[in-house]
Formats: C-alpha cells, structure tokens, sequence
C-alpha cells in the first residue's frame, strides 16, 4: 500500500535563491578608486577595512557581506574571507564577477595548507585558513559557476549544502525521502551517505526543493 507524504511546510520554493544578484554593480573592471583603495589595503599589515574602505569598496563588499549573512558566517571569518577577495581583486586587477570557474579552483588551491601559505595564515602551529571552505559557496551563490564539482570537490558536500540551503531545509528533504522510501519497502542502512546524496542533488540543480528535480535536471 503506498502512503503519499505530504510535503513539510515553509520550505523554499523552486525558484528561491539565497542571494539576489540583480541587485548588485557586476561589472567585471576595477575603476580607478577601487584599485587604489585595494592597493592600500595590500600595503597595511594587518589588514583592516578603514571608513573609506567600505565607501569606495561598496559595491564589492556588499554582495559579499550579504553571503556572510546569508550563511551566518562568524564575524572572525568573515574578516579572513574579505582579506583573501580582496587580494585576489588586487592581484587579478578586476572584480570576483569577472572570475571564470578556473579561477576559483585556484584560489581554493590543492589543500589546506597550500592555501594557508598562499594567504599567510598558521593557527595553532597548523597551516589552516577558515576562508577556504567559504569560498566555494560565494563562487556558488554569487557566480553561478558552470560546473560545480571541481569547485565543491574538497569539501564535504552536506557542510555545503546545510550552509547554502539551511540545515531545516536539508534535514526536511531527507526526512521527505526516507519516508518515501520507507513505504517502498526499503531500510536506509547508511543515512549519512542519503544525506549527501540530497545534498549533491539539490547544489547540483541549483534549488533547494525535491519539486524542482526533473528529467531535464542537469545531471550527467
């Protein structure tokens, strides 16, 4: 006998996204003042986001601030994120919104410590930086990268996903399946493999809702 499962209230709908990116400047050129200011910034150890930073840095600081938010970022990491957008900025001279998904995959570099050495950062004797893992989710949310893989590939993808979508929404949709299949006949013996599965599934089709999966789901 099957048991239709209804769906869990105040969930996203299929075309919700996080961050609303028509609200921003997304040109690709650095204009003359915020090239100035970021080389400003690149000369003062430590770095420190002063008044005028964030009056002639507005437009890039914003849509980045507004994904901290989003994904309840610690304000200390936060700080570190700014730092290392700001450097690559400056050392690519132009915008994130410019960034082709190459780009990205090198700023979250091979591993870890790559990474830490790359931006100088060593906490508690270990070559970690607590911007890597947010990097990836601001390509994600801001950029709309191609191909999303290579870009979520060192990282767990749950974490991911419970950053983006929420973890209410995530549990939710596993709860929704494990029903499901529970009225099928099958025992989910691995729930953290589920969990994950989801997880890629809803990044993947950029929408965090089971309704917005479809044959046409790019999936390949």
């Amino acid at each position: 006998m099957n048991t239709s499962v209804a769906p869990f209230p105040d969930l996203p709908l299929p075309g919700y996204w996080p961050i609303d990116v028509t609200r921003y400047d997304r040109s690709p050129a650095l204009n003359e003042a915020e090239r100035a200011e970021l080389e400003w910034l690149m000369n003062r150890q430590p770095f420190h986001l002063r008044p005028e930073s964030s009056l002639i840095l507005h437009r890039l600081l914003l849509p980045l601030e507004d994904v901290f938010a989003a994904t309840h970022l610690h304000p200390h990491n936060c700080g570190e994120t700014l730092r290392v957008m700001a450097m690559e900025m400056y050392y690519r001279g132009n915008t994130f919104w410019a960034w082709q998904d190459a780009e990205w995959i090198e700023i979250i570099g091979s591993s870890t410590a790559s990474f830490a050495a790359r931006y100088g950062r060593t906490y508690r004797g270990r070559q970690l930086h607590p911007a890597r893992r947010e990097i990836p989710v601001i390509a994600y949310l801001l950029c709309a990268p191609a191909d999303i893989d290579p870009l979520l590939a060192p990282f767990a993808i749950t974490s991911v996903a419970r950053k983006i979508w929420g973890e209410e929404t995530l549990a939710a949709h596993v709860q929704r399946l494990t029903a499901v299949l529970r009225t099928w006949g099958y025992t989910e013996k691995h729930p953290v493999k589920l969990t994950a599965c989801t997880a890629y599934l809803l990044l993947r089709n950029r929408s965090p809702s089971l309704e917005a999966l479809t044959d046409d789901s790019p999936f390949a």
